[in-house]
Parts: structure tokens; sequence; C-alpha cells
């Protein structure tokens, strides 16, 4: 589950730093790291009953992906819904994004915008995110492409693989702002490092049609490649025409990319959040 590998990995990753715990904040770090959900859940409660928001947010997952049991996904709206009023970002992004997918109105779609807004507020790259997509299509508030583009690129310099993703599209083709294919495939490159599969595509076949730069296809069978990995299935036919292409030298260098960036990028697609923010959410 992407969301609890994501918890459990940042967890590990700040228990050293000494963070002011309470006793059943930490047994409740233990009990997910051993995958005792229900023990987590019964520790998580009281706290999340005292306001506390971290509890409140974790609980929400907790009940969303259906950890401890059944899922619940009112439950899960409802501890998102306390997290995000105590100022948590995650919660905030999170109940954005539900309210959004329910949205049956612009009411409903300019109240993610507003709690997306107190996010962005506070420095999260996801909500950046969210929010630049909103605006560029107009939804619960007036398009802005400035201020899209300017919140999309706040966020990729932050390391955001989605506003990477986003930017290398729009600056690819589009009919929003000026094309630029060295920018796109800078943002794609990026993106793909961080593990999204499209970007390893689009990148793939720019290096395949020397679109941004020159004919790479060394460079182009390598990230073909990780895309057929991770998904990108109808890439099969494509990529034994840029093998032929390939000098012998050429193949097993590549070969010797494509293990070690699958590796690289296996790990980083478990780890979904922005650790510095998260660790933050901790203090």
């Amino acid at each position: 589950n992407k969301y609890l590998i994501a918890l459990i990995v940042v967890l590990n990753l700040i228990l050293p730093i000494k963070v002011a715990f309470s006793q059943s904040f930490e047994d409740a770090y233990f009990d997910l790291f051993a995958g005792n959900y229900n023990l987590a859940l019964k520790n998580l409660s009281p706290l999340a009953e005292q306001g506390d928001h971290r509890a409140e947010f974790i609980l929400g997952l907790i009940y969303q992906e259906g950890l401890a049991g059944e899922k619940n996904p009112k439950k899960a709206l409802e501890y998102f819904v306390r997290s995000s009023e105590s100022g948590n970002i995650f919660a905030q992004v999170k109940l954005a994004s539900e309210i959004r997918r329910r949205a049956q109105n612009h009411s409903d779609l300019n109240l993610a915008v507003n709690i997306l807004e107190q996010a962005v507020e506070a420095g999260s790259t996801d909500a950046k995110n969210k929010l630049a997509f909103m605006l560029l299509k107009g939804e619960g508030i007036n398009k802005d492409i400035t201020r899209a583009i300017s919140l999309f690129e706040s966020a990729a310099d932050a390391g955001n693989p989605y506003s990477n993703y986003n930017l290398g599209v729009i600056f690819y083709e589009n009919n929003l702002i000026p094309n630029d294919l060295p920018k796109s495939l800078v943002y794609l490159e990026r993106a793909a490092m961080r593990g999204i599969v499209p970007a390893m595509r689009n990148i793939g076949l720019m290096y395949a049609k020397g679109e941004g730069t020159t004919i790479r296809n060394e460079d182009s069978f390598v990230w073909l490649n990780l895309a057929l990995r991770f998904g990108k299935t109808e890439l099969k036919e494509m990529i034994p025409i840029i093998s032929d292409r390939l000098s012998p030298e050429e193949k097993v260098s590549a070969e010797g990319r494509i293990v070690e960036l699958a590796e690289r990028i296996s790990l980083i697609k478990r780890i979904r959040f922005d650790i510095t923010e998260f660790i933050e959410s901790f203090r």
C-alpha cells in the first residue's frame, strides 16, 4: 500500500530525530512498522480524541485504506476534516482532493480551492501542484495561467514529481504558452527520475526523435525499457527498433544503467510524501 509504505519509511527516517512523541504515538509508530494496525488504531484513537492532528491524519489513512479492517471512507473523511482544521497540510490536501472528486457544483470546487490555498500558504508542494491544475482548468476559480505556471515551477523546483511532469507536458505542446522542447525535456527527466512512468515514455521518445536535444539512442533505449518495466507495455514493439541502432558496447552500457535506475526509481516510487514536509508535521 503506497500510503502505508510512505508512512512507515518516513517515520523510520525521523525516529532518530528527537521529535517530541508522546508514549502512545511512539507505540503507534512501532505498531505500524510491525504491521499491527489494530494496535496502532488503539494507540492513535485517544490522541485523536485529544485533538492531535498527526494522529487524526494517520487514522484517516488507516480508515481510507482499510488497514485495520474494512475501508471506511466516511470515517476517513471525518478524520481528514478534523486534522485539516488543525492545520495539517497533508490532511488539507487529502480533504481538498476528496471534495474535488465528489464535487457536484462550483461551490464544492471553490471549497477545495480554499483548502488548497491554506496548504499552499503553509508551503505544501502537493497543494501547489493540485491548485495549479485547477487554475489551468478554471475549476472553482478563475483561470490564471501565469499563476498556475508559477505554482507548478515552485513545486517542481522543490522536487514535486507531478509538477515536473505537468510542466514537461505543458512546455512540450500546448495552447497556453510558447513551446520549449529543451525545457520540457528537463522537467520530464526530473519527473522520470522520481518514478513518473509517462515521463519515462515521453523522454524515451524525445531522445529517439532528437526533440529538445540531439538524437540519443542509448538514452532512448534506457528510458523506454524503464517505462516498459513500470507498466507501459505498448512500448514492446518500439524498443527493438531502438535496440538495432545501438552498438554492442552501447547495449552493455544501457543494460547496466537500466538495472541501476530501476532499483533507484523503485525505492523512490514507494515514497510519495515530501519528506521535509512530513517531518514538520510530526514536530
